[in-house]
């Protein structure tokens, strides 16, 4: 029989009085917080232990990890030194000290904590794993791989060294060692959804999409509530081609959090994908409400507005203004090539837009180019009311410029063909991309775009890259110089920009390109780098376009560098070829017709001075001229190109950002090739 509680014992328990947390009990509650995942949580529990007993150095402990969890590496180091001065485990404070260094960028400073703990604890593996991460960040892969499997051998079922190796692995090519790697990890921790979300991603990297999906829908049943899991899924659906049931994903991401930039992003590619445009449009704004920095969302939005929304649309006015602000803050920071990139951005974006214009045209007149500058500011007065002061001008230069070289030779400077060079960028399938699915296509289009304005060379984003040899014939097929293979990775902080580029003839490599960027507006700055250094690789040529006895007109000028007293070789019209090898051109001695010593340039054309080489005279409109070789060079030979030119209205300048541009700058020593996406990934392994 079942004894029952009298009614007045029951009241008795119930008017226990309830006694007061304990900086224990909120010790307990934050680590078990801490193991969920819950970093805010655990935070605020830590917070309060240390409040009630400032001395308690395991509390400090955690309030440390919540804080490195969290990406406030500098409270985490504060919080670290409170933890030495109270705490117990005193090799865990340090390996978390040299993790948050790390993050910080302050390598030197980590490698001594780890290479210290090492000292004392030579079988410490947290050490190892530290000083393997550093390695990653000194781009040593291998020297990295080597301290992960020393871990592994002292503890051969450590997920961290498993997953770690398999990244590795996979990165260096090694795709048997990280399908073993990753295969082990699975064995030994099989209900872990972290291992799942991992062998989700190899598989995708290494493209086996439906495996990939498999796993990573298994890793949301261990983790429902991961969000970088459903955002790994939705770019595996992605890139099946299953737009729907990624949007669903994104829908589903965004009922969980209307704030995801993941998944405003992801639902913005697949609605374009899915045919419908105004969708997209509107969520790539969404997007940009939430978050203004996110520089290839904005350009996937300017693609996808170049391409589908037409000229006169008021919205462009709005996507312009972005750039037309970050152009003025350039210039206030005297930064001329990333003033002009802006200004071509926005005018890409709103070309009637009369603000934009008349600022760029005065931005060209501050830099010497008046005809260029008359014809922005009388395109703009087509749209808008010119200032009484730009009236003046207008005025004023037509007169001034009444008199230039296009005008007596009646040339026209705005419809020559100046067309010398063409390349084609293929970019690289993505293996999986972690922040932008189709971020390498983007990438390409927007390096691409940034030639428009250089009219000596077109550049195109000819499609994905299948294979070397597919690139080579459709480059060979269609005429191309050149050849780019263009791929970009890129972590919440940093990108990767890099490019091999191959002769279209031959298909010889030709030169290399690599650029790493981190801070603010770093994809900017990667573009304009890219490009720069791109543009300064093609050797410059030009035409005759007039003749009158021994006084020509070449269609080089100002903006192509060009300078009086300069000279130039003529070669007879269709025997200048690019190079074999390299960057290059290649003529016959016998083609070599004369000599123009240049005796007046304008901005885009110039007048030169013709000697004759030999006893006939075989100099024709429409023969090609280069800048005459350094005495002694073989004609036959290669040119190598020619120094970087300060001309193309800004195209050609490399400028170096300074301190000030918001551009992170990496310790001695670092390898500024270090793949940003691994480094983010194996940092993220728990």
């Amino acid at each position: 029989m079942t004894k029952r509680i009298p009614w007045l014992c029951l009241a008795a328990v119930l008017a226990l009085p309830v006694f007061p947390q304990t900086a224990s009990d909120f010790y307990a509650r934050g680590t078990r917080e801490l193991d969920r995942g819950d970093w805010y949580a655990a935070s605020e529990s830590f917070h309060e232990a240390v409040r009630l007993n400032p001395v308690y150095g395991d509390a400090w402990f955690g309030l440390a990890q919540s804080a490195y969890e969290l990406g406030e590496y500098d409270l985490s180091v504060s919080c670290l030194d409170e933890a030495e001065k109270y705490g117990r485990n005193k090799t865990a404070v340090h390996n978390l000290r040299g993790f948050a260094l790390i993050a910080l960028g302050k390598l030197p400073e980590a490698e001594a904590v780890f290479k210290g703990v090492l000292a004392a604890y030579p079988n410490d593996i947290t050490s190892r794993f530290g000083l393997g991460e550093l390695n990653i960040f000194y781009g040593r892969l291998t020297g990295a791989e080597s301290l992960f499997q020393d871990a592994l051998k002292r503890d051969t079922a450590n997920r961290r060294a498993l997953l770690s190796l398999a990244l590795i692995a996979s990165e260096l090519g090694k795709n048997a060692a990280a399908d073993q790697y990753i295969s082990q990890a699975l064995r030994f921790h099989s209900g872990d959804g972290e291992v799942h979300y991992f062998a989700a991603y190899l598989a995708a990297r290494g493209g086996n999409l439906p495996e990939a999906e498999r796993y990573a829908r298994i890793a949301l049943q261990f983790r429902p509530n991961h969000d970088k899991s459903y955002e790994l899924l939705g770019g595996i659906l992605f890139k099946e081609g299953k737009y729907q049931e990624a949007l669903d994903i994104c829908d589903f991401m965004l009922g969980r959090n209307r704030m995801s930039k993941a998944a405003w992003y992801s639902r913005a590619l697949s609605l374009q994908n899915l045919g419908r445009v105004e969708e997209a449009v509107q969520a790539f704004d969404t997007l940009l409400a939430i978050d203004g920095t996110d520089e290839i969302a904005r350009s996937a939005l300017e693609i996808l507005v170049s391409d589908s929304i037409t000229i006169e649309d008021p919205r462009r006015a709005g996507w312009a203004r972005y750039h037309i602000a970050k152009a003025e803050e350039a210039q206030r920071a005297y930064l001329s090539a990333a003033a002009h990139y802006e200004f071509r951005r926005a005018l890409r974006m709103d070309p009637q837009n009369p603000r934009a214009r008349s600022q760029y045209a005065k931005l060209l007149l501050d830099e010497g180019y008046p005809a260029n500058f008359l014809s922005h500011i009388e395109f703009a007065a087509r749209f808008g009311q010119l200032s009484t002061g730009e009236k003046d001008s207008v005025e004023a230069y037509r007169s001034i410029l009444s008199d230039t070289l296009g005008a007596q030779w009646k040339v026209d400077p705005f419809y020559l063909d100046k067309e010398r060079w063409r390349l084609a960028i293929f970019y690289a399938k993505d293996d999986m991309q972690l922040l932008h699915e189709e971020a390498a296509q983007i990438t390409a289009k927007t390096a691409a775009a940034y030639f428009a304005g250089v009219p000596a060379v077109r550049v195109t984003a000819a499609g994905e890259f299948s294979s070397f040899a597919d690139s080579f014939r459709q480059a060979r097929d269609s005429g191309q110089d050149y050849f780019a293979l263009l791929s970009f990775e890129e972590n919440e902080r940093e990108l990767a920009l890099s490019a091999t580029i191959y002769s279209g003839k031959t298909g010889a490599e030709a030169a290399g390109i690599r650029v790493y960027r981190t801070g603010n507006d770093r994809f900017a700055s990667a573009i304009r780098a890219f490009g720069s250094e791109l543009l300064a690789l093609f050797p410059q040529r030009g035409k005759i376009i007039a003749r009158q006895g021994n006084r020509v007109l070449m269609d080089l000028g100002k903006i192509d560098g060009i300078a009086p007293e300069g000279s130039f070789t003529v070669i007879k019209k269709d025997r200048l070829l690019a190079a074999d090898r390299g960057f290059g051109v290649k003529y016959s001695p016998e083609d070599v017709l004369g000599v123009i010593t240049v005796t007046r340039a304008d901005e885009d054309v110039s007048e030169g001075t013709l000697g004759k080489t030999g006893f006939y005279d075989r100099v024709n409109v429409g023969d090609e001229v280069i800048p005459l070789p350094p005495p002694g060079d073989a004609p036959e030979e290669a040119k190598p190109a020619s120094p970087p030119r300060r001309g193309f209205l800004g195209l050609g300048k490399r400028e170096d950002a300074p301190q000030g541009d918001g551009e992170k700058l990496l310790p001695a020593g670092v390898n500024a090739l270090k793949p940003p996406a691994l480094a983010e990934l194996i940092r993220g392994i728990r």
